[in-house]
């Protein structure tokens, strides 16, 4: 979630993580998975056996780009964040599945030609294996 409390404005959210691991009835302590001043947010999370990603929306670069960050011990350790998205338009929104041994990230872009809304992204054991760009669902009719 993204939290005000290292800040009073906007640009000072930072993106907290917590677990449980009985259910919900006991919590670990905050972890911040952030430690920048610029606008940040939109965290979303997915988790298969011990692996965990949370990816979120992030201006550090001057943009907002898609960061992601991952444990494989089940939330106990993080990898550092890594930038996935380059783009000179805004990426935002982002959302993370895991089946199997792929994770699929999925976000809007600005700078996609008219008619589609996104691109995704997929990885495997490696590194990332490419993005490609997905059109608009169809509209019920």
């Amino acid at each position: 979630w993204g939290d005000f409390r290292d800040g009073v404005s906007v640009p000072e959210v930072e993106i907290y993580y917590k677990r449980s691991d009985d259910g919900g009835n006991t919590w670990t302590d905050d972890h911040r998975m952030t430690w920048n001043l610029l606008p940040k947010g939109v965290p979303c999370i997915a988790a298969e056996g011990s692996n965990v990603l949370i990816v979120w929306m992030d201006a550090r670069d001057d943009n907002w780009e898609i960061y992601f960050a991952r444990s494989q011990d089940g939330g106990i350790t993080w990898s550092p964040d890594t930038r996935l998205t380059e783009n000179a338009g805004v990426s935002e929104v982002p959302v993370v599945e895991i089946v199997g041994d792929i994770v699929h990230v999925a976000w809007a872009e600005s700078t996609l030609p008219v008619g589609q809304s996104g691109t995704a992204a997929r990885k495997t054991r490696g590194p990332w294996t490419g993005r490609s760009t997905t059109r608009s669902p169809p509209t019920m009719g």
